[in-house]
């Protein structure tokens, strides 16, 4: 193969653009998504077939696998690209980023990975958390430098981070959206509370627990009425769902000290 770009296929240090045989190209085993989504994989290959393909994939050279002298690629970003032109098209247009001396290949793949996703939103938030947790773990990077890599906040990654205190079943309904990133920190608040009060010790596994002020509750409808007529709407409503807006933590506690109040007056009598 003959570079069409900068660099040359064995020697250059820019990245270079040429085609690449589809047998040559493999996912790269440090993407940080979980369960990789293909199901509009068809699509895809027929807007590729019909418009052609808009965006070169973009690969490193797998030095495991032969490295530049065998012409093996690892694909950093375009994988569901790769997928959709398998068993039609022979080669595929490649932006080819070679290793800089003692660079190490997961970590150039997990910061190109999060910072591509990053400007797609396409990875969940437990994927994010993931990876940010190998990027501390195993490449001893704290907050403060995977922010500065990915172009996040710090506080953004420490909560993202926080994330890998969840039980794996809670893990699995934030990564299908069954639980809300925003609940599912409050989940680990709660939690690292419970365990400070105990014994000082860090979290062991938060789990998630239906909240006990929903539409079953006795008083459901009155602290509902009355978030409604204190205008209450830019606080979070606790329990909304199925029909019920919900009542904010105020309006709850108005109604359950009011109820309280009347059991003590017919106690009284």
């Amino acid at each position: 193969m003959q570079d069409t770009e900068k660099g040359t296929a064995t020697t250059g240090r820019l990245p270079w653009r040429q085609r690449v045989p589809v047998d040559r190209l493999v996912p790269n085993p440090d993407n940080p998504r979980i369960n990789a989504n293909v199901k509009d994989i068809e699509d895809l290959e027929m807007s590729i077939r019909t418009s052609g393909l808009k965006q070169p994939l973009l690969v490193v050279p797998a030095p495991d696998l032969g490295g530049e002298s065998e012409n093996w690629y690892y694909i950093e970003d375009g994988e569901r690209r790769w997928l959709a032109m398998q068993g039609w098209n022979t080669e595929i247009d490649c932006i080819i980023r070679p290793l800089q001396r003692g660079e190490k290949p997961a970590l150039r793949f997990l910061s190109t990975a999060l910072i591509t996703d990053q400007q797609r939103k396409s990875l969940n938030p437990i994927e994010r958390a993931h990876a940010y947790g190998r990027l501390r773990n195993e490449f001893g990077m704290n907050q403060v430098e995977i922010g500065k890599m990915v172009g996040l906040s710090t506080s953004t990654i420490t909560n993202y981070l926080a994330l890998l205190d969840l039980s794996e079943d809670t893990q699995r309904r934030v990564a299908t959206g069954g639980i809300k990133l925003d609940d599912a920190l409050r989940i680990i608040r709660r939690q690292r509370k419970r365990d400070r009060q105990k014994n000082g010790g860090g979290p062991r596994g938060a789990v998630w627990e239906p909240d006990w002020f929903t539409e079953k509750h006795p008083l459901a409808r009155k602290a509902e009425a009355l978030c409604n007529r204190r205008e209450h709407n830019s606080r979070r409503r606790i329990g909304a769902g199925s029909g019920f807006a919900g009542a904010c933590g105020q309006c709850w506690e108005s109604e359950i000290r009011r109820d309280q109040d009347l059991v003590n007056e017919n106690d009284s009598q």
